[in-house]
């Protein structure tokens, strides 16, 4: 990218993107990267953006945006869990 990014847009597909991968466990988001490291895989992720971005905008653009972006993975990953949650305690019941 050579000029500003088209804000909207990308929130819009990473939203898209979150809402098609959310139930694929293979990344949990909330797990260490690496066990080498001290961050989490969507740390990690939220980092490796951070640097892209820095390189084209403005820091508190991009700051303002990576933030969204993990508020947006933190509520759905909130919502799955508590979603589990809620279909097992209902599937307990019924036993």
């Amino acid at each position: 990218m050579v000029e500003e990014p088209q804000w909207e847009l990308i929130f819009e597909k990473t939203r898209w993107i979150i809402e098609k991968y959310r139930f694929c466990h293979s990344v949990p988001m909330d797990k260490i990267f690496h066990r080498d490291s001290d961050l989490t895989c969507l740390q990690k992720l939220l980092e490796c953006m951070r640097k892209t971005l820095g390189k084209v905008t403005n820091c508190f653009i991009a700051e303002e945006f990576l933030t969204q972006i993990e508020n947006l993975f933190l509520s759905t990953y909130k919502g799955e869990k508590k979603s589990n949650s809620e279909e097992n305690e209902h599937e307990q019941m019924k036993h």
